[in-house]
């Protein structure tokens, strides 16, 4: 099976690419925008073969946090988690001879695959609905950050997969 990268499009703040298989039907899609005056990047993935969309946090050059892999705690404003499904944060570390930057991928934390689809799909759909997406990341060491974006365009790109992002 081979697979090739269709052109980028880019709707807003947002920029979409996708993946498509040898019958061009597609099969992942990555969302990502960036802070306007900071290597801050938030990117949204979505994969046919997952029952879940990977949601990540990049820092790179000046705003990487730590050298060490972390377990750090994620607010979203205007998001309304539950106790049940509270949004954690896995910190990476990505160090090679041309770039160090720090990834943190969003967690909801549940038993039960019916409830975390639906915690996702409302936190994507909560992410698509606002004028501003605005993330605090907060570590007993790393001390708290807050990240703002604009999601100008998110929800226009986000539309036509959501069936791939499992939002239905």
């Amino acid at each position: 099976m081979q697979l090739a990268f269709a052109e980028d499009i880019q709707q807003g703040d947002f920029i979409l690419q996708t993946t498509q298989d040898f019958n061009q039907s597609v099969t992942s899609i990555q969302l990502y925008t960036k802070q306007a005056n900071a290597p801050i990047y938030l990117g949204i993935s979505c994969h046919i073969q997952s029952p879940l969309p990977l949601i990540e946090l990049i820092l790179m050059d000046d705003a990487i946090i730590s050298e060490y892999p972390k377990f750090v705690t994620l607010g979203i404003a205007n998001f309304k988690s539950t106790a049940s499904n509270t949004i954690n944060g896995v910190l990476s570390v990505t160090q090679t001879y041309e770039e160090t930057f720090n990834k943190i991928r969003f967690e909801i934390a549940d038993k039960k695959m019916q409830s975390l689809q639906t915690a996702y799909r409302d936190l994507l759909n909560n992410l698509s609905e606002s004028h501003q997406i605005e993330i605090t990341l907060e570590h007993r060491t790393l001390g708290k950050h807050s990240y703002i974006f604009s999601n100008n365009g998110l929800k226009d790109l986000l539309k036509p997969y959501a069936d791939l992002c499992h939002l239905q």
